[in-house]
Formats: C-alpha cells, sequence, structure tokens
C-alpha cells in the first residue's frame, strides 16, 4: 500500500535521510506492533493498518527543525511545544501526497494520546481513544523506552515493564498493558525482542 505511493515512499527515504534515528524508530514500532497484534490474534487487515501506521507514525518530524528534533539534552517547555505538532503535521503531509487513509491517519494523529486525556494533540481519553490506537502507543513508547536517544540511554526491560505497569489507565490501556507484558515475555523468552 504504501510502496503504491511514491510520493510517500519519497517522505520515507527523505526521513530516513533526516533523522535516522526517527526512521528506525519507525521501522521498529512498526515491526512490533505487527508482532504484537498478530500475537493477540488481530485480523490481518488490523495488522496491516498498524504496520502501516507504525512506519508513517513520526513521518511529521520531517517539519520539525532538526535543532529541536536533534538537540542532545533535553527540550525546553517551548521546544516540546514544537515536537507536540509532529502528528497533525505528519497527517497534513501524507494527505498533501496522496495518502487519505483515514483509519491509519487516524492512529498516526491519536500516538501520542494517553488514555487519562493529558495526551496531545486533542487530548483524547478512554473511549474516545480506538483500539487499535491504544496498541500503537504502547509499541510506540516500548521502543522510546528501549532506544538509546541523543539525551538518555535505553533503558532495560525491567525498567520499562515497570513503567507500563505504573502508567496503566492513565497513559496506557491496562487491558493491553497486561498483554503486552505478556507478550514481551514471549518474545524475550525467544530471543526475538532485545
Amino acid at each position: 500500500m504504501i510502496l503504491d505511493n511514491d510520493r510517500i515512499y519519497a517522505l520515507l527515504r527523505q526521513l530516513a535521510v533526516f533523522s535516522p534515528e526517527t526512521y528506525e524508530h519507525c521501522v521498529n514500532v512498526s515491526n512490533i506492533s505487527v508482532s504484537f497484534a498478530r500475537d493477540i490474534g488481530l485480523s490481518n487487515g488490523d495488522v496491516e493498518k498498524l504496520r502501516i501506521a507504525g512506519l508513517l507514525h513520526d513521518i511529521g518530524k520531517l517539519k520539525i527543525p532538526s535543532e529541536i528534533l536533534n538537540k542532545p539534552s533535553k527540550l525546553t517547555k517551548e521546544e516540546y511545544e514544537v515536537i507536540k505538532n509532529h502528528p497533525k503535521y505528519g497527517v497534513d503531509l501524507l494527505a498533501n501526497n496522496g495518502f487519505l487513509d483515514k483509519d491509519i491517519l487516524y492512529l498516526i494523529s491519536c500516538h501520542h494520546e494517553r488514555i487519562d486525556g493529558l495526551g496531545y494533540p486533542r487530548g483524547l481519553k478512554e473511549e474516545s481513544i480506538s483500539e487499535l490506537a491504544k496498541i500503537l502507543i504502547i509499541c510506540d513508547c516500548y521502543d522510546a523506552m528501549r532506544s538509546s536517544r541523543n539525551y538518555d540511554e535505553g533503558h532495560d526491560i525491567e525498567y520499562i515493564k515497570k513503567e507500563f505497569l505504573e502508567n496503566s489507565d492513565t497513559q496506557f490501556d491496562s487491558r493491553y498493558v497486561k498483554l503486552f507484558l505478556s507478550y514481551l515475555d514471549k518474545e524475550l523468552g525467544s530471543k526475538r525482542i532485545q
């Protein structure tokens, strides 16, 4: 589906050059989302939506100034406000380049929402966030926590599990947290996710 649209493929290539770290994160989130979705028995259609949304979820970071995106220290409040625009930028960028799948654009727009309504960009909460978006949110956060970044070392699995449990029913849907932690135990046991 993505590769059928040369303009979207070009945006992904541009992201790989502009921010290799972000591109790698998108690939990781896509792969983790697919694996987790299959593990919990989602339909092939839902798995495909998560695959594409995971790959494109941070495409809006192309519109973030590189000095903010690649800053080697924590962001200021003002810089963080700029970063918070990337879901909207991503939806607009994709739509303006002919990608009009409403389900996937919705997932991209929601990947920083929270169950308690304190996420962005719209402050959605609980049932206002789709089930697939709740999955994408968890997979995105998992890869972000485990990856080393300019300003943060990656965390070990025990830290990540603790974060998910402590933030159940505030940041994350507790039902999907339980399923994801079970999935991680299986995957780590088989050494497919490190």
